[in-house]
């Protein structure tokens, strides 16, 4: 008993030491972050925020990759809580190319200020991605149908141009009723019978739907081919010159 005693002390002891210096660590990691120059401290971040692997943006004439990549780089420091004083240095350590060349012009330029993530979101934008391109884009949702798409491709674009017509898309029911819309008969038909109000399940039934029609028609050119064929065979035994 008293063996058991003494071993059950000796563990606390090791635990409360591991304790003290973890302790001992964190306040002297503390102390050296207090005292770190504004240098350090923003090569610190950098280094830190690299680890999540940032893409590079080269300034290619692509609105959509553009405000994509300007939405991964919030979303990683939001993730990673970069201070707002830095952001703006951070993201554009990831800027290559013209891209670079057009952040170069915007420094050397007194009469401009770029120091919010939020200055740098405006300015980013009315670069890459102008309004008048937003505006083009948000029309292409509204006139949106799948026409010869597939399900899939149809979706994939109803999903990347829904983003420039928010004001459509207010809930998950109007986000259904508008995928709706854009599909042909005969899908639009299976669908709307099922009056179904989430939009999950609105291309749920679209997909079994289009492969329904496709095997229908691959099996009606199978049936039409194998007909043809029988016929030919028969006529030619049935011809005696």
């Amino acid at each position: 008993m008293a063996n058991n005693q003494n071993e059950f002390n000796g563990n606390v002891e090791v635990i409360l030491a591991i304790q003290d210096m973890a302790t001992t660590f964190r306040e002297s990691n503390n102390q050296d972050r207090h005292h770190e120059t504004e240098e350090n401290r923003v090569m610190r971040i950098q280094g830190e925020f690299r680890k999540t692997k940032p893409t590079i943006f080269s300034g290619e004439p692509n609105p959509i990759a553009a405000e994509e990549w300007l939405r991964q780089m919030k979303r990683k420091m939001d993730n990673q809580k970069v201070p707002e004083d830095v952001r703006v240095i951070v993201a554009c350590t990831y800027l290559e190319g013209q891209a670079y060349l057009w952040w170069e012009s915007i420094l050397s330029n007194p009469n401009t200020q770029v120091t919010t993530w939020g200055e740098f979101e405006t300015i980013f934008l009315d670069k890459y991605f102008p309004s008048t391109l937003r505006s083009m884009k948000a029309r292409e949702f509204v006139n949106l149908v799948k026409g010869d798409l597939t399900i899939i491709e149809y979706e994939a674009k109803f999903e990347e141009l829904m983003c420039f017509a928010s004001y459509m898309i207010l809930d998950d029911v109007a986000k259904a009723r508008k995928f709706e819309e854009g599909l042909r008969q005969p899908i639009l038909e299976n669908v709307e019978f099922l009056k179904l109000s989430k939009y999950a399940d609105v291309k749920e039934m679209a997909y079994i739907t289009e492969r329904s029609e496709n095997k229908r028609i691959l099996d009606y050119k199978n049936f039409s081919s194998g007909h043809t064929n029988k016929q030919t065979r028969f006529n030619s035994l049935s011809y005696q010159p």
